[in-house]
């Protein structure tokens, strides 16, 4: 990053940049939200490089 500095680049691309990150070490996340009846759910998936790593079952979003 030579005469940029981190405050003038998006912060997603800043920091595999500042910290020598590589591709294959992101984390994408997926989120997926459907109604079950009067229950509102999600799915969360994270995938690294195309491949899943966590795709847990639809849990209900619960509210406060």
């Amino acid at each position: 990053m030579s005469g940029v500095t981190c405050q003038k680049r998006s912060v997603v691309k800043a920091f595999p940049e500042c910290f020598n990150g590589r591709d294959e070490e992101v984390n994408f996340v997926d989120f997926e939200v459907e109604r079950r009846g009067a229950e509102t759910m999600r799915k969360t998936r994270i995938r690294r490089g195309g491949a899943p790593v966590q795709e847990p079952e639809f849990t209900a979003i619960k509210r406060a």
